[in-house]
């Protein structure tokens, strides 16, 4: 199972791009307008029920990821645990959150 736009990133990692940073959506959220710094590919996951370790991860690695979820929704938490050995660094915000939640470095700043 992929992420919807996945084949995107593996195709542009393919081609010899190297994107940095990526927004992933745990569907159903508000996608928010891209900014000048998440230049690079958006995505989210297939519905609302699916949890991100049901999907192929491995070509996030390395990167740095801003995930957007429902704080309330524990697919959110379970998102973060799934992503922290793999990215560079997590960014992780959602529509009632205040403020954004950065894990750079092994650890929450």
């Amino acid at each position: 199972m992929k992420l919807r736009g996945y084949d995107l990133l593996l195709d542009i990692r393919l081609a010899g791009a190297k994107p940095t940073f990526i927004c992933l959506y745990l569907y159903p959220v508000k996608r928010l307008p891209l900014t000048h710094e998440f230049i690079d590919v958006d995505f989210s996951t297939l519905n609302e029920t699916s949890e991100l370790t049901e999907y192929d991860l491995d070509a996030m690695r390395g990167l740095r990821v801003c995930l957007v979820g429902k704080r309330k929704d524990g697919r959110l938490r379970n998102a973060c645990k799934a992503l922290m050995p793999l990215v560079e660094s997590l960014f992780v915000t959602s529509g009632d959150h205040n403020g954004v939640d950065i894990w750079q470095g092994g650890k929450w700043a």
